[in-house]
């Protein structure tokens, strides 16, 4: 069974909260957000690129 994990994204503080199950606390990601559902390849995301893009910079 594969269990859920959260992201929150914060544009203001261009950071992501990574929430597993049974953390009390979040991992924040700055720089790239690395994302490996089962077997699968890894989704890498450049943080850094995707808040200048979203934000217009």
């Amino acid at each position: 069974m594969v269990q859920a994990e959260h992201w929150i994204v914060d544009l203001d503080a261009r950071l992501v909260e990574r929430w597993r199950p049974g953390d009390e606390r979040p991992e924040v990601l700055r720089e790239d957000l690395a994302w490996r559902p089962g077997d699968h390849d890894a989704l890498l995301i450049d943080l850094r690129g995707y808040f200048a893009e979203v934000l217009g910079e």
